[in-house]
């Protein structure tokens, strides 16, 4: 836990005149400059907030000015990527390009789903059973309710060896989770 920071009266005044219009990561910038201090964003976001200092910006453009990446040479857009294009995200999962506009990228995995099975249902979603986010074969996906998901990710992970094993934990859990909707 954080210790408490402590300040004087004249660095608090001074803080509440000058934090208007300004980050609160430039305002500790300041604040350290002008009282060889130490401290941080999260420290004048804190003392802002509890005085009910609001710094007055708003976090989006201003009309009529240019994005950062104006006049810049080889910035690659999306709309450069074509339509098809194949990714890894940050998770692991292959993602395919589907359109310029949103939803821009979809998994391969549920595109491949889709065209045997048609849309995953709300609140459900696929898991791979043998635990391999690259083995995007229909046969490797299952379709189970989002809750269910989360109960086996914390009793049972079914990220066994056993693609078969695997298939059974989820589809027991499934079975037991509509069992609790019946009868709920």
């Amino acid at each position: 836990m954080r210790e408490r920071r402590k300040y004087t009266q004249e660095m608090i005044d001074w803080v509440g005149d000058n934090q208007l219009g300004i980050t609160r990561g430039e305002l500790a910038d300041r604040f350290n400059a002008k009282f060889g201090d130490n401290t941080d964003a999260m420290n004048m976001i804190s003392l802002c907030g509890k005085r009910g200092w609001e710094s007055g910006l708003s976090g989006r453009f201003k009309k009529g000015g240019n994005p950062w990446n104006k006049d810049r040479e080889n910035y690659t857009t999306s709309k450069a990527i074509p339509i098809g294009a194949e990714l890894l995200d940050s998770g692991g999962y292959i993602i395919v390009k589907v359109s310029h506009t949103h939803p821009r990228w979809i998994g391969k995995h549920i595109i491949k789903w889709q065209e045997v099975n048609g849309a995953v249902p709300d609140g459900y979603m696929l898991r791979f059973l043998d635990g391999n986010k690259k083995n995007i074969k229909v046969s490797n996906l299952i379709c189970i309710p989002k809750a269910v998901s989360g109960i086996v990710n914390m009793t049972n992970p079914a990220n066994t060896d056993s693609v078969e094993l695997n298939r059974a934990i989820l589809l027991t859990e499934t079975l037991r989770h509509k069992l609790r909707e019946v009868t709920a």
